[in-house]
């Protein structure tokens, strides 16, 4: 599946045009940019989260929802905290502790995940790779 750049580049230009008429410094634009170009990278981590999120509430595992939300928002303020007091990197650091708490969130959720649905499915994936079951084998001979 290709990505059409063209509608990034186009939702991006809406912004810089509502943002130019608000205000018309070079340097909200500058940074508005470089905050657009660091929080696109978020957005795989951010739609994981939302679909686990949905998931477990499917599930009516709402506990765990509200943790990894929990989770994630505590996360994104530390990380946006250090990024910007610690490292003074302003409105990129804002973004980059989107960025890592979302990319950080997604990840440990989704290996909690995939626990959690083996335990529900009973998945084995690793156990019947190359196993052959001999009753089936005989069948087909006789």
């Amino acid at each position: 599946m290709t990505v059409d750049k063209s509608a990034f580049i186009r939702i991006k230009n809406r912004f810089v045009e509502m943002v130019s008429l608000a205000h018309k410094k070079v340097s909200t634009l500058v940074l508005f940019n470089d905050y657009f170009y660091i929080r696109i990278y978020s957005s795989f981590g951010e739609l994981t989260i939302y679909v686990i999120t949905g998931l477990f509430i499917g599930l009516q595992k709402t506990k765990t929802s509200s943790l990894m939300i929990g989770f994630f928002s505590i996360t994104n303020i530390i990380f946006s905290l250090f990024f910007v007091l610690y490292l003074k990197l302003n409105v990129t650091g804002v973004a980059l502790g989107t960025l890592v708490s979302s990319t950080l969130t997604s990840f440990i959720f989704l290996i909690y995940t995939f626990f959690e649905l083996k335990k529900l499915i009973n998945i084995n994936l690793f156990k019947n790779i190359g196993s052959v079951n001999v009753d089936d084998a005989s069948e087909l001979k006789g």
